[in-house]
């Protein structure tokens, strides 16, 4: 479970449910949004899932609680099954990189090298990229619903992406953090050459300089998010960084994925 601030004193909320934890300390996490609950849609799984906003109690990891538990005192429950405090103090004490460093290789059973890390950031990025195709298609799907009308709290609410995009900016990063650890350590000669490649390209690496997107990234990846208008990673995350997306449900889709035009009018709960 976990909170970040957004606009107007307000905060977000989200909780994932762990049903794993994989070799290499990644999380196989089972969740959903208001919009997925709203049309009784199934739960959304990530089976490589990493954290990347910070505890802060009573918000963080949470263990579960056996029914015989529930309202019972905390003292009365056997140390192994009962809350900890110490998720609260390490998160202080390392910061946001380092904790989840240290939590990744708390719970892993099996090592995992930079350059195999790069690979997987890559794929994460990859698929949260075509996963917000659906996001926004929900949001657009209700304004023709309720003829393009300005969204109250609730809708809003169900339809905004502000901690969707900040999560998928949140891979981008560690995309461009992996490949800088895999360089340091002289890994990246484990990386598949194609692979390598798509990365580098994604990360303007080198000669990567043109405007266009290369065939084999856009088969990599392929980001439709209208028909006729396909984007690769690496365009997807100049426009993250420029702060193109828009997660206002009430924007048009071109708004909504970073392109030039006419924001709403509409008002911006939080």
């Amino acid at each position: 479970m976990y909170k970040i601030k957004a606009r107007f004193g307000r905060f977000i909320r989200h909780a994932y449910n762990v049903k794993n934890i994989n070799d290499v300390g990644t999380f196989d996490v089972i969740y959903s949004t208001q919009a997925n609950k709203e049309k009784k849609l199934p739960l959304i799984r990530r089976k490589e899932r990493e954290f990347e906003n910070l505890p802060s109690s009573p918000w963080g990891f949470r263990k579960f609680r056996w029914p015989e538990h529930l309202g019972a005192n905390i003292s009365s429950i056997p140390a192994e099954l009962g809350a900890s405090m110490e998720q609260y103090q390490l998160a202080e004490q390392l910061g946001e990189k380092e904790f989840f460093k240290y939590v990744r290789k708390a719970v892993a059973t099996t090592s995992e090298n930079n350059a195999e890390r790069l690979v997987r950031s890559l794929k994460a990025a990859c698929q949260e990229s075509i996963a917000r195709i659906d996001y926004v298609d929900q949001a657009l799907s209700h304004l023709k619903q309720t003829g393009n009308a300005c969204m109250d709290y609730a809708d809003f609410d169900a339809y905004s992406t502000p901690a969707r995009d900040k999560a998928l900016a949140d891979m981008y990063e560690k995309v461009q953090s992996s490949y800088k650890d895999a360089k340091n350590s002289g890994e990246l000669n484990l990386v598949p050459s194609n692979l390598l490649s798509l990365v580098e390209e994604v990360l303007d690496v080198g000669f990567f300089s043109s405007e266009g997107d290369s065939p084999e990234l856009l088969q990599y990846c392929t980001i439709e998010y209208k028909p006729g208008t396909k984007i690769s990673m690496r365009s997807l995350y100049k426009r993250i960084k420029r702060d193109d997306l828009s997660s206002h449900p009430n924007d048009t889709v071109e708004v909504r994925w970073g392109e030039k035009g006419k924001k709403t009018n509409c008002k911006r709960w939080y």
